[in-house]
């Protein structure tokens, strides 16, 4: 069937953007009289359809690129909806068509995403798209002509949704920390001690867009020395300021074109900068920021006062939101979210509509 362009006389309208997986996607085909008449149709069909693509893009040399791809069907269903004889009321130029598809179970959430691997000189991209056309045929002598009308599918999250009612508008629970303790060289055969506490509420899940109130403390500790030594050594002066700390969301990206064992290309980016920290950050994603900063003290060793070590601490409260994409995992592509403790150390976690489950 060949297709000429759109028809202003054809029209779908959904019950809402978004849908589960298992649920009943409804709406309504909205046919425009006398113009549906004046297309010439014959009769209208309304298509479903879903499918994951998947495209690595290598820069092979300065002119060429070699392109490798993948797509598969999620979804796919027809129906007839209408045939010429069929009008509207009276008193109207609107006959409206109900429409309701079952959504298959279980379904990849809708997504889209475009990587750079400059070290690789290629460009990764996947999605995972639903759409539904309205085809109206014309007859042998004139093209089809369609309109299409995309849709969201959502990974569905209960407990998820549970949590986001609990967080609004404060957290009254439990809290839970997550600590980190770093030795740093600091000369002449020192070490200084680092040690990071992040405290959260204590759930098994992150809802996104819902702000999650957090407290980051670091201090800073001197190697052993006693009281008044004057050999030099570097103190670790802990962060004063928010733009000091990195506090960030990662999303990587993996590509299998035809199915192979194998990824064939990865990348990594951030996605988000969180709490008000780091450079560059938009106080949607948190903020503001509380800061307490203490002087350097001494701390004394309990069984010889000579003998301790310099201390200084510093602590910021905020809060954050996740938006940002669901993670995905299919034959051909997988994507997932890692979350970067202040220590660079990297925990994968997994991203919902609703939550985000480390």
């Amino acid at each position: 069937m060949s297709f000429a362009g759109p028809s202003k006389a054809l029209s779908v309208h959904l019950t809402k953007p978004a849908f589960y997986p298992g649920e009943a996607l409804e709406g309504e085909v909205h046919l425009q009289f006398p113009a549906i008449l004046d297309d010439k149709f014959k009769e209208i069909h309304i298509k479903l359809y879903g499918s994951i693509n998947v495209t690595i893009t290598q820069k092979t040399d300065k002119f060429t690129n070699t392109k490798t791809g993948h797509s598969a069907e999620l979804a796919k269903d027809k129906k007839l909806i209408w045939t010429r004889g069929s009008y509207p009321p009276p008193d109207s130029h609107t006959l409206k068509i109900p429409f309701q598809f079952a959504l298959p179970e279980p379904l990849l959430p809708t997504c889209k995403h475009r990587t750079k691997d400059n070290t690789n000189k290629q460009e990764i991209v996947g999605e995972v798209a639903y759409h539904l056309e309205i085809i109206g045929a014309r007859g042998a002598l004139h093209s089809a002509r369609r309109e299409r009308t995309t849709f969201k599918v959502l990974p569905p999250s209960a407990r998820g949704t549970q949590l986001q009612d609990k967080l609004t508008p404060t957290w009254t629970g439990d809290w839970r920390t997550v600590s980190r303790y770093v030795n740093i060289p600091v000369g002449n055969g020192r070490t200084s001690h680092v040690q990071m506490h992040f405290v959260l509420p204590a759930i098994e899940a992150i809802p996104s867009s819902v702000y999650i109130p957090f407290t980051l403390s670091i201090t800073s500790c001197s190697p052993r020395i006693r009281w008044g030594d004057t050999s030099e050594f570097e103190f670790i002066e802990p962060p004063m300021k928010p733009l000091d700390v990195d506090f960030r969301l990662e999303r990587v990206l993996r590509i299998q074109p035809q199915g192979l064992r194998t990824p064939v290309a990865t990348a990594t980016n951030t996605i988000l900068r969180l709490g008000g920290m780091g450079p560059g950050q938009v106080v949607q994603n948190g903020g503001p920021v509380a800061v307490e900063t203490s002087e350097r003290i001494w701390m004394p060793e309990l069984y010889d006062p000579n003998q301790g070590s310099w201390m200084q601490e510093t602590k910021f409260s905020s809060r954050f939101r996740l938006v940002c994409p669901t993670t995905l995992i299919s034959e051909v592509m997988r994507v997932e979210v890692k979350k970067t403790d202040l220590s660079h150390d990297y925990e994968t976690i997994v991203v919902t509509e609703h939550g985000v489950y480390f």
